[in-house]
């Protein structure tokens, strides 16, 4: 299956590096809480952006969609998104995308489905500019659209949804970054602490366990005291657009045998602290997406680019992530446990 092909590329950001074990510290862990700045106003009425009608040769637009935040979806959307869902991804029936015809686009699940169609090579799921405007109305038709199958989630990556949240504007003070990995492979666990002190340093500990697939290889540990990359710390704490309203947090499933887990929290210098877990999801092969609540309400972070600044830092550490000796995927159906009152599908 094309999609599973997509799953099974990004293994490679799982790859471990060896680390030189150095001088040990402590890392002690900010308060788990998401708390606005304290300097914050009332939050402000969401707005989406207007943009022209579609047609065929519509032009993306380049502004974010909306502005933050997205109001929580209301019934009839919810219930738009899981029709969806039903007609192109169940545990009965996958969507192939190569069969799509449709011409006229209606819906948030057409436009959605219309997006799909277009791209032409499905080794990296790139939308064309006609389909990134495809994909762009039908998250303005329905932003939770994009949970209705895989392909949204994966594909409509290209598109700027929401603006930062009001909590993530300021630069990152302090990232507090938890890690656990279990798998039929070698268990991989890390705690680290990285501060803005003039420089940027991470401090921490990184502990893995016995080799499965190596009886002489047993546990070892070390401690990590070092500097990293400012403008890619900065990145880390900026990366928190697209950021979607949902009615529960959860593990969303996909992988078997790979079972990454991340909690980080974040401190800005303004005072905002916000917490995002990967709740053992792992459609992304190194974990997530990720997470969060803010002033109540769950989001979950429709973007890779948070993975991708994330993973940066990783491998300026040389720390390893786990890596399995044999997986197998199979996206699950994801909307009807983030966004429905009474889940069936519970992974």
């Amino acid at each position: 299956m094309k999609l599973l092909n997509i799953l099974l590329l990004l293994v490679v950001l799982m790859t471990g590096s060896a680390c030189t074990p150095e001088t040990p510290q402590t890392t002690p862990a900010p308060t788990n809480t998401n708390t606005p700045p304290p300097t914050s106003t009332h939050t402000p009425e969401p707005t989406s952006t207007p943009i022209p009608t579609f047609t065929p040769t519509s032009a993306p637009v380049t502004a974010a969609l909306y502005t933050w935040p997205i109001p929580p979806l209301n019934d009839q959307q919810i219930q738009e998104v899981l029709d969806c869902q039903n007609e192109t991804w169940s545990e009965d029936y996958q969507l192939d995308p190569e069969t799509i015809q449709i011409e006229t686009p209606a819906t948030a699940c057409e436009f959605g489905l219309k997006a799909i169609s277009l791209i032409s090579d499905f080794s990296n799921l790139e939308l064309p500019p006609a389909g990134k405007r495809a994909a762009q109305q039908a998250i303005l038709n329905n932003p939770g659209i994009i949970f209705a199958n895989p392909y949204f989630l994966f594909a409509f990556q290209s598109v700027d949804i929401v603006n930062l949240p009001s909590a993530a504007t300021s630069p990152l003070k302090e990232a507090n970054i938890q890690y656990t990995w279990g798998g039929l492979g070698r268990e991989t666990s890390f705690e680290l602490l990285i501060r803005k002190e003039g420089t940027t340093i991470a401090t921490g500990t990184v502990e893995l366990g016995y080799d499965y697939n190596n009886e002489e290889v047993g546990p070892t540990s070390w401690e990590v005291n070092q500097e990293i990359d400012s403008a890619t710390f900065q990145n880390f704490g900026a990366s928190l657009t697209n950021l979607v309203p949902v009615r529960r947090q959860g593990q969303l499933f996909a992988c078997f045998d790979n079972y990454p887990d991340w909690t980080i929290q974040f401190k800005y210098e303004d005072g905002a602290q916000l917490t995002l877990q990967s709740n053992e999801s792992n459609f992304f092969i190194e974990g997530g997406p990720f997470q969060t609540q803010i002033e109540g309400q769950d989001y979950l972070l429709a973007t890779y680019a948070f993975n991708i600044n994330l993973l940066k830092i990783i491998e300026q550490l040389e720390i390893p992530l786990g890596e399995p000796a044999a997986m197998s995927c199979f996206p699950m159906p994801i909307a009807e446990f983030l966004l429905s009152e009474h889940p069936d599908f519970n992974p």
